[in-house]
């Protein structure tokens, strides 16, 4: 499965609308388990906050919060804000300090739309890629062709020189049974090849 998402750091935004004061964090998250953390956390920070709102999109699951705002003006926008942006494995917690001023449903959907969209739009994005974690063992001269191979290709490799060279590269899943078959051509069925683990690979 591929998907955009954030990474791991907070990011966080801050605007005023009618003295109220509405910070947005956000953050890429691996599991649901984590995006509770995450809210918590800010929950946590935000104590003396009038409303901490939330939404979280991690693969099928989701859940959003309006955290004693009127009902549907604060949470499902957020969440909205997420899908809209095609993003996945990624929490928004809005804080509201609130002002004085009442901003009615309509503003506050604009409000809470609007910080949660400030947020995800500095946060820096992550393209990922399910991949295969391939390990090549081989003698150091089929090592000197298989070098370039991976070079030319950009592929993400790790060496370890023993008696022999073992190179773990982390290959699309898409492409495993061609660059199997082509690594054992370059090196004249010298080499093997084991199948480590399944991952998901930024692209």
């Amino acid at each position: 499965m591929r998907y955009t998402t954030l990474k791991k750091q907070i990011t966080t935004e801050k605007q005023t609308i009618q003295k109220s004061v509405f910070l947005a964090y956000v953050k890429g998250v691996d599991t649901v388990e984590e995006a509770r953390e995450f809210y918590q956390e800010i929950a946590k920070k935000h104590y003396d906050a009038t409303h901490n709102c939330y939404a979280y999109v991690v693969d099928d699951k989701m859940k959003f919060s309006d955290d004693g705002e009127p009902q549907g003006t604060a949470g499902m926008p957020i969440l909205q804000v997420i899908q809209k942006q095609n993003l996945n494995r990624v929490c928004v917690v809005v804080t509201r300090y609130f002002g004085g001023i009442k901003l009615g449903a309509g503003g506050l959907v604009r409000a809470y739309s609007s910080t949660a969209a400030l947020g995800l739009d500095v946060a820096e994005k992550v393209h990922v890629k399910p991949c295969q974690l391939v390990q090549i063992s081989c003698n150091y001269t089929d090592y000197q062709v298989l070098q370039n191979f991976f070079k030319n290709n950009s592929m993400s490799c790790q060496v370890e020189y023993t008696d022999q060279v073992n190179v773990t590269c982390q290959i699309d899943l898409c492409d495993v049974e061609s660059f199997t078959k082509k690594t054992i051509e370059m090196a004249c069925g010298r080499a093997k090849i084991e199948l480590l683990a399944q991952i998901q690979g930024e692209e």
